[in-house]
């Protein structure tokens, strides 16, 4: 009330009444499931999402990064992630792979993720991390 001194009249209000990384299910006809992803996902802010099959198993994977350093200064920076391979078994369940297992260890915070598939036939995850360098991860074929 201080910031806006009676200005309150004509503003829209809105309410979060979800905040966990979740996944849509289309179930047709206009109707979707809300799928929360495992605690591992809920860590910290999610800034990019990639949906594919990482390891070759015909399921899809969820590759997952984030992180967010331009907060407030009085809650500091959401960093506590270091990407996340979510293992997927072909009937919409996920199972959180630690990174050290993963090999997806990236630090920082994250902006954006790409997979290109090179002349070689290789398939390259991109990670660009703010004020940081490029970060790149070989996928199987």
């Amino acid at each position: 009330e201080d910031i806006i001194k009676g200005q309150r009249e004509g503003m829209l209000e809105f309410t979060c009444e979800e905040t966990r990384t979740c996944w849509l299910e289309n179930k047709g006809k206009g109707k979707f499931e809300m799928h929360a992803l495992p605690t591992e996902a809920q860590f910290s802010p999610i800034n990019s999402i990639i949906c594919t099959d990482v390891d070759g198993d015909k399921n899809i994977d969820i590759i997952l990064a984030g992180n967010e350093y331009q907060a407030e200064v009085m809650t500091g920076m959401y960093d506590a992630s270091y990407g996340l391979l979510l293992k997927g078994n072909g009937k919409g369940t996920f199972r959180a792979i630690s990174p050290m297992q993963s090999g997806l260890i990236v630090d920082g915070d994250v902006k954006d993720m790409k997979i290109i598939n090179t002349a070689s036939g290789e398939r390259l995850l991109l990670i660009a991390v703010n004020n940081d360098k490029m970060k790149v991860f070989k996928l199987k074929k």
